[in-house]
């Protein structure tokens, strides 16, 4: 096995694939260019390596070793390359030129690495000529600064004459105190020779003593020495300091000369000057010069022989293999790329035909409008016309006009639009066969639009029942690690969630599966479905609407449905209305993507959750109890259900969730309750604000062995049993109690100005409700009798004077 393993290491660093050469020639080929790749970097490294430790850049071998094996990783990888690229039978002029390329390459590297072999044999004999051409620069350099002894240069000579001159001055001192000295004896000597027995003898005194003349004149020459010393030294006082000065910037300058020249010298000993060094040394030494240029052609040609070796085997059938994959890739991305811009031009000409599409419904739209409008107006003044000339206008009985509007029932049931954040690939889902036993239908009605995934309704094809698809999009199904990502452990959570929790309030999943670039569900379809779909639908049918024993009783079963959960060490991190469904009376809570295992120790990475009904301290990634934060999503949600919006409305939902979490633990306000809806009982508005206090131990009171909302489902029944006894049940609540009921707005159109119009007073006009919303108008319409449900009918109104 070792054997075979060193085999095909050496076919890859000859420029192959180990597993695509198959010919035994070709196979022995490449490994003989791998042994040589392998063998190139292995000498470059060693080379390098004694030259840094030889030039003094690193001190011993092992220092050296890491950053020279750099260099000879480098060699064999550019070894390999240059014997790597296959033969291509259409490209031989393009072949050839690349061959020569390479080939130079190949020389300029062995060239190098030889250069580098040649300084680390050659090192004492490259040493000791630059310590010559060092100390040779060095003595050159002075010559040019201070000349020679014979031949000074300016400031030389300026130097030399100023230190003559301050010599003068002082030998001229010396020599007038010395024969100052001389004649101060020789006159006090004359006066009185005792002691003085030398200069008698020698003929210098008279040896009489006295004050006679011979001692008048010695006197007189000492006056006359002292003066000249006198003169002396009040001429080296005068000048000495200027020359003193003068002289010592003169050396400073100098000396500041030679030492940058020396320095300039001595510094030429890097890699640059070593090699100039060897050359001249190889030059002048016959022996080294042969060892040079044998070790230069010794390692151009171990460069080229992995290239060599290329040439001299052709055109093997590794080199066919890997043409054939080449050009099959080219193949697939013109292919690829004719599919997509085939892609392209056809969804240019279904724009175009959508385009042609809307320009034709508007038409057919307005003309079916004014055509319907217009019949409808005709027919009311022929029966005006019939009226007055049959009986007079009676104020008491006024007469019908205009056609019964249509009922809701007979309107056609258009199916829900496709969300406009859906792309392309999402639209393809519809009619989509999921586990070859769902089918998608259409976009789920009511469904949350920013909720994971995307919602379908579709239909059993085994039992024919109706269900729910969510689909979500895997864009990381090929990656290895796509079980490490955060929406497959979303995913995968909501699927361990229904498997562990069954209860009649938490929403169950009938299987799930990864197909098409898509994680998916299948759920029971609940009806009505969405609470919050549903709320709006019963404020918009009037009456009593939504009320507050419904709000209790919808907390209470999604209270049931914690209890159940936490009893399961389970919690479900991202509660709010949009995850609320009703299947009849029961209210289901669904979308466990964000679930955890209470007192789990590994982070899942599950924090996460909607910023109006998710706890502060679960944003902003602080240490929270899971449960009591539960327990402040479930009062968000009560907070909605009472005024249709949710708590902290007023903060900017564009700032980030970890922003707005930061602005409520600071204190943000929230309005009360009471403030919104004054008929509200305390003990209601108490509760709610407690569970969404931004201190989790305020939100509930309850016993530390017993779980948050098993206190919480306590205290509702409590409210529930008072407002029951007082009959506060149908208190109005949600968004119809806000008075945010839409109004539509209407505008006047005057439909017919004919001779007609006299019958009319000016005041009897037609009235339309202006459309608020833009609806889609069937093809059919107009040419099968049938009326568009979205046209109001004619409502007129009765003039009492007629």
């Amino acid at each position: 096995m070792p054997i075979w393993w060193l085999g095909n290491g050496f076919v890859w660093l000859g420029g192959a694939s180990w597993r695509g050469v198959r010919d035994r020639h070709d196979r022995s080929s490449y490994q003989l260019s791998g042994l040589f790749v392998l063998l190139n970097g292995v000498i470059a490294w060693g080379l390098f390596t004694l030259a840094a430790v030889g030039m003094g850049v690193v001190p011993d071998f092992g220092t050296a070793a890491p950053y020279t094996a750099v260099w000879g990783l480098f060699i064999a990888a550019f070894d390999r390359a240059i014997a790597s690229k296959p033969a291509d039978p259409n490209g031989k002029a393009r072949g050839a030129f690349s061959y020569v390329v390479r080939g130079l390459c190949a020389c300029l590297i062995g060239f190098i690495i030889a250069e580098a072999g040649a300084l680390a044999i050659f090192h004492d004999d490259v040493e000791r000529t630059m310590r010559d051409t060092i100390s040779q620069q060095v003595t050159d350099s002075r010559v040019l600064v201070v000349g020679t002894d014979g031949n000074p240069n300016g400031r030389m000579a300026e130097l030399k004459g100023l230190k003559a001159d301050r010599a003068k001055l002082d030998t001229d001192v010396a020599a007038a105190q010395a024969e100052a000295d001389r004649t101060r004896r020789l006159a006090a000597c004359e006066r009185d020779p005792r002691g003085c027995q030398e200069l008698v003898q020698s003929g210098e005194i008279t040896g009489a003593g006295g004050d006679g003349d011979k001692t008048a004149v010695r006197d007189s020459e000492h006056a006359a020495a002292e003066a000249k010393l006198t003169e002396a030294k009040t001429a080296l006082a005068a000048q000495s300091t200027n020359l003193d000065d003068r002289i010592a910037e003169l050396d400073g300058k100098l000396t500041a000369d030679l030492d940058t020249a020396q320095a300039a010298a001595k510094a030429s000993d890097g890699v640059p000057a070593r090699w100039r060094a060897m050359l001249d040394f190889t030059t002048r030494d016959t022996t080294a010069m042969f060892m040079h240029w044998l070790i230069v052609i010794f390692c151009v040609l171990l460069d080229l022989i992995p290239l060599l070796l290329k040439i001299w085997r052709g055109r093997t059938g590794y080199d066919m293999t890997v043409m054939a994959s080449r050009e099959r890739r080219e193949r697939e991305i013109t292919y690829t790329a004719q599919r997509h811009r085939e892609s392209l031009d056809r969804v240019l000409a279904r724009e175009r035909i959508d385009q042609s599409l809307d320009v034709d419904l508007a038409r057919l739209r307005a003309e079916s409008s004014t055509k319907i409008e217009a019949e409808r107006q005709r027919l009311w003044v022929e029966a005006e016309f019939e009226r007055l000339g049959t009986e007079p206008p009676s104020i008491d009985m006024p007469s019908q006009r205009g056609n019964p509007p249509v009922s809701a029932q007979d309107r056609p049931a258009d199916p829900p639009p496709i969300p406009d954040d859906w792309t392309d690939e999402d639209r393809e889902l519809i009619g989509h066969l999921f586990d070859e036993r769902f089918r998608a239908v259409e976009p789920l009605e009511g469904a949350d639009r920013g909720a994971f995934g995307r919602m379908l309704m579709g239909r059993d094809l085994q039992t024919n029942e109706r269900v729910v698809i969510k689909a979500v999009r895997d864009a990381d199904g090929d990656n290895r690690l796509v079980r490490r990502s955060p929406l497959r452990r979303m995913w995968q959570r909501e699927v361990d969630a229904a498997r562990r929790l069954d209860n009649a309030n938490i929403g169950q999943i009938i299987t799930s599966g990864v197909e098409s670039g898509y994680l998916w569900t299948v759920s029971p379809l609940y009806s009505p479905g969405s609470l919050v779909h549903w709320i709006t639908k019963t404020a918009e049918r009037g009456g009593d609407g939504y009320t507050l024993q419904h709000s209790i009783d919808h907390i209470r079963q999604l209270t049931r449905a914690l209890v159940y959960a936490h009893s399961e060490n389970v919690t479900h991190g991202d509660i709010k209305p949009t995850n609320a469904v009703l299947d009849g009376p029961t209210l289901v809570l669904v979308d466990w993507g964000f679930a955890r295992l209470l007192n789990q120790t590994e982070d899942t990475g599950a924090v996460g959750g909607t910023p109006m009904y998710t706890a502060p301290e679960v944003l902003l990634r602080a240490s929270h109890d899971p449960e009591l934060a539960d327990l402040y999503s479930v009062g968000a949600t009560w907070y909605f259900l009472l005024t249709g919006r949710p708590p902290y409305q007023h903060l900017d939902q564009g700032s980030g969730a970890k922003e707005i979490a930061k602005q409520i633990q600071d204190g943000a306000s929230c309005t009360r309750l009471d403030e919104l809806l004054p008929d509200l009982p305390e003990a209601v508005v108490q509760l709610v604000h407690n569970l969404i206090s931004v201190f989790p131990n305020r939100r509930v009171e309850f016993d530390g062995d017993d779980h948050p909302a098993k206190w919480l489902e306590r205290a509702i029944s409590r409210i529930a049993t008072v407002v029951t006894t007082t009959d506060q049940g149908s208190m109005p609540v949600g968004p119809g109690a806000l008075g945010a009921r839409r109004h539509t707005k209407t505008t006047t159109h005057t439909i017919i100005e004919s001779s007609a119009s006299a019958l009319l007073d000016p005041e009897d006009t037609v009235r339309l409700p202006k459309p608020t919303e833009h609806h889609e108008v069937p093809r059919t319409a107009l040419l099968d009798d049938t009326i568009p449900s979205f046209l109001p009918a004619v409502r007129v109104e009765d003039n009492t004077n007629n």
